[in-house]
């Protein structure tokens, strides 16, 4: 759940290049542990991704 606290927080914050790299860092710890993205996660990355799309337009 912090990852997603995290990603939150920065998407609140409008820092894109932030947003960008905790995920690419949850990405690299998930498939070193060899694990799924939990469904709850991957939708939160979509709708801030979208918002922050939104808001550069």
């Amino acid at each position: 759940m912090l990852y997603r606290d995290w990603i939150a927080l920065e998407a609140v914050g409008g820092n894109r290049a932030e947003v960008q790299r905790v995920v690419s860092h949850l990405q690299e710890e998930l498939r070193a542990l060899d694990v799924e993205m939990e469904p709850t996660t991957q939708e939160l990355i979509e709708r801030v991704y979208a918002q922050l799309l939104k808001g550069s337009a």
